[in-house]
């Protein structure tokens, strides 16, 4: 992949996500690729098609999860074409009939996994929360102590503005990762945590979920996402420096009593210059 092109607007990432997973799954239609990794379908697709495109963890997930599923219906055609009718429909804005199609199917037991419940709260459901909910209570229902269940359910309540209730399904992953002896899980879920922190001015508990998850994951196969965890640091001690010199410039005002006082003020402007908010 080309790690450093530019990340698409959230419309245009549906429209390359869905068609990605449309050209897959006509190409994966049973026994003659059956075998072959839906990674490697999904990543080859997206070289061709669009140069540049990264995927961002949990839309690979999501992907990857699609696609296993599509594969393994390759021998039930009359349930893999009623899948595909669905996630066309999704292609041409017909998401609430094809949400439905596809928890039905998924609820009656004819699609493996509750993986594909969450595919369908994270794609389809961010406008509309109370269908996030429902997907996911499928979800838990089946397998409540998968971490994976807790996070998808977490970065969905983020995406629709529920930073609340996502910071209750962060806290889940933290709490299976620490059960289960798995790091990784709980530092992930650390960088959205710190992200919601930073968000709300919740400064301290940021910094320490941030500092935390970047250390568990740089140098490993997230590292992207301890990159991003470093970013949110700076951008954490940026606003800190800022509200620093406020209070600084605050107390300068009208004094001239100060030892060195034109020193210091030049000092201080110089400091404001490098922290100050860039225009818009």
């Amino acid at each position: 992949m080309h790690r450093n092109a530019p990340i698409p607007h959230a419309g245009t990432r549906l429209a390359v996500l869905l068609a990605a997973l449309l050209a897959c799954a006509a190409v994966a239609p049973g026994a003659a690729r059956a075998q072959e990794q839906p990674e490697r379908l999904v990543t080859a697709f997206l070289d061709h098609q669009q140069p540049g495109f990264v995927l961002l963890d949990e839309e690979r997930e999501l992907l990857l999860g699609a696609v296993d599923t599509l594969t393994r219906l390759g021998t039930m055609p009359a349930r893999r074409r009623a899948v595909l009718q669905a996630l066309q429909g999704l292609e041409n804005g017909n998401a609430a009939p094809a949400a439905e199609a596809l928890l039905a199917m998924q609820a009656e037991g004819e699609l493996a996994t509750p993986g594909v419940a969450r595919q369908v709260a994270v794609v389809v459901g961010l406008g509309d929360i109370e269908r996030v909910h429902a997907a996911f209570r499928r979800a838990m229902n089946e397998d409540a102590g998968n971490p994976d269940n807790w996070f998808l359910l977490g970065h969905a309540l983020t995406r629709a503005g529920k930073d609340d209730l996502a910071v209750l399904a962060f806290n889940q992953v933290q709490l299976l990762s620490d059960l289960s002896g798995e790091p990784v899980f709980g530092a992930r879920a650390g960088v959205r945590l710190g992200q919601v922190h930073l968000r709300q001015g919740n400064l301290r508990e940021a910094e320490a979920q941030l500092a935390d998850a970047a250390q568990v994951l740089a140098g490993g196969p997230h590292a992207a996402e301890a990159a991003t965890a470093y970013d949110a640091l700076a951008a954490l001690h940026v606003r800190r420096a800022q509200e620093m010199l406020e209070q600084a410039s605050r107390i300068y005002q009208g004094r001239d009593d100060f030892p060195h006082a034109n020193t210091a003020r030049r000092r201080h402007d110089a400091l404001a210059d490098v922290f100050a908010e860039p225009p818009r």
